[in-house]
């Protein structure tokens, strides 16, 4: 009896194993000279191109993607601005793929185009992208991003080796902003300002607090002793325009270093979706939903960059830096019809939905960092103070309506929202790094912390008229923290 209870056990077990077996697709990416290349990202979509995973290839230019289920998928590899799609895979087991073969820009006979390629170093603990004087810094910040080997950028979201605990650094200082405000600043920065992009995959344990991965945005200064600065402007124009407007300031002397960058950036968004779901009832089709969304979103931001660099002497060296961003009445509507209509293509009902979001957010974080070196070996005592307020209010009105159909229940329904959130960010930490010999480093440190929180939010609506029912609701939560 106990000898089939374990067979019957170590049957399922197996059974069950087989079931949820999952497999792997190997392969590797080439140019066209057939070399493999180094950091390319590639990305497994799903057969309807949504994103699955990701990841990038090694310093043989291969990859390999764990874990896949059973399924029709696609694979995208792209490296700066050359992009390769494979064949639909229909996934059943184990796959080893052909190599795929980057293609480098065409070359035209009668053209002639001179400039810099961005080039890439790779380092023990990251990978450095040099980006300046390229045309890549012709754009903004976050187009150089989605451009940066080992970078992917899915849905607004940085990934890195396939992870997207991100974290994003300005000339060594974290930038603590939301995902959305990252995007918002580094969108409105001109990447023209840029010297390099750092993607530290092993960050220093100065950094390991914060945990994840590090993406060091590098911006230049000014090598020639004296003042340089610069006026750009940049048009786009698509089914709405966007515009960016912004100055460049760059100062050296004997011993200080002085830059400064201003942009402002107008965006509008115009975005239409579209999507049919057939509902089927005792195994026969029942009704069709028929929905139309169109979303126009209409964005200013204010961004603000101050970098000071003093040397104090041969031993001791202060600097201060300081990024804002203000974005004033930010607005996004959103309108959308949905038909529900039976397979003789009557229609049930209509329902119409109008979707109004509003937004004010102002961020600012300020570092002043004082350098005592102890040595000529690189022995040094670190001193950081950092500084960061956030205040976001935003402000939504959602409406329902059902305009046909469903006579005896139509109504509106309308949901209001409002909230506010303000957070204040300290931190000092002073860090030792004293190397012990030309192999082994030893780093510590003590670093403090306080977090302080205020957030607010007051919702109202519905149908009003419904006894027994309270619409309106309230909310506040204040958080402190001290590390």
């Amino acid at each position: 009896m106990i000898r089939s209870t374990y067979l019957t056990v170590i049957f399922f077990l197996t059974f069950s194993l087989a079931l949820a077996q999952d497999f792997t697709i190997n392969g590797s990416v080439v140019d066209e000279n057939n070399i493999p290349v180094v950091l390319a990202n590639v990305i497994l979509l799903g057969e309807e191109g949504e994103f699955i995973k990701g990841t990038v290839t090694d310093d043989q230019g291969d990859y390999r993607i764990h874990s896949i289920a059973k399924g029709n998928y696609r694979i995208v590899a792209s490296y700066i601005a050359n992009i390769v799609e494979s064949d639909l895979l229909v996934v059943t087991s184990s796959i080893e793929m052909p190599p795929l073969v980057l293609q480098s820009a065409q070359e035209l006979d009668e053209v002639v185009v001179t400039q810099n390629k961005p080039k890439l170093e790779q380092l023990a603990d990251r990978h450095i992208f040099n980006v300046e004087n390229t045309a890549i810094s012709d754009g903004d910040i976050w187009d150089v991003l989605k451009r940066t080997p080992g970078v992917m950028v899915m849905n607004n979201r940085l990934y890195v080796n396939g992870s997207s605990k991100v974290n994003i650094m300005i000339n060594g200082k974290l930038v603590n902003l939301p995902e959305e405000d990252i995007i918002n600043l580094l969108s409105g920065s001109s990447a023209s300002n840029v010297q390099s992009i750092e993607v530290i995959t092993s960050p220093p344990a100065k950094y390991s607090a914060e945990g994840g991965l590090l993406i060091d945005i590098k911006m230049k200064k000014n090598l020639v002793a004296g003042y340089n600065g610069a006026v750009f402007n940049r048009y786009t124009q698509g089914v709405l325009p966007k515009h960016t407007v912004g100055t460049d300031h760059f100062f050296k002397g004997k011993r200080v270093d002085f830059s400064t960058n201003y942009s402002f950036s107008h965006d509008r968004d115009w975005t239409r979706y579209s999507d049919a779901t057939t509902f089927f009832e005792d195994g026969q089709e029942n009704e069709i939903w028929t929905a139309e969304q169109k979303s126009i979103s209409k964005g200013k931001s204010h961004n603000l960059n101050l970098f000071l660099d003093i040397e104090l002497n041969k031993k001791n060296a202060l600097s201060f830096s300081s990024t804002s961003s203000f974005s004033p009445n930010n607005n996004t509507i959103y309108t959308s019809s949905t038909d529900i209509e039976s397979t003789n293509a009557d229609v049930i009902a209509r329902l119409k939905g109008l979707n109004t979001l509003g937004d004010d957010t102002y961020n600012t974080s300020n570092y002043l960092d004082w350098v005592h070196k102890l040595n000529d070996k690189g022995a040094e005592i670190a001193t950081n103070a950092h500084f960061t307020y956030y205040d976001s209010k935003d402000n939504q009105e959602l409406n329902n309506d059902i305009v046909v159909g469903f006579t005896e229940n139509t109504s509106e329904n309308t949901l209001n929202i409002s909230s506010d959130q303000i957070i204040n960010l300290f931190s000092a930490q002073t860090d030792l790094t004293l190397p012990l010999s030309k192999q082994s480093t030893l780093e510590t440190g003590l670093k403090f912390a306080n977090i302080n929180s205020e957030s607010s939010i007051l919702q109202s609506g519905f149908d009003e008229t419904i006894t027994n029912i309270n619409p309106s609701e309230s909310g506040i939560f204040n958080y402190d923290e001290q590390i």
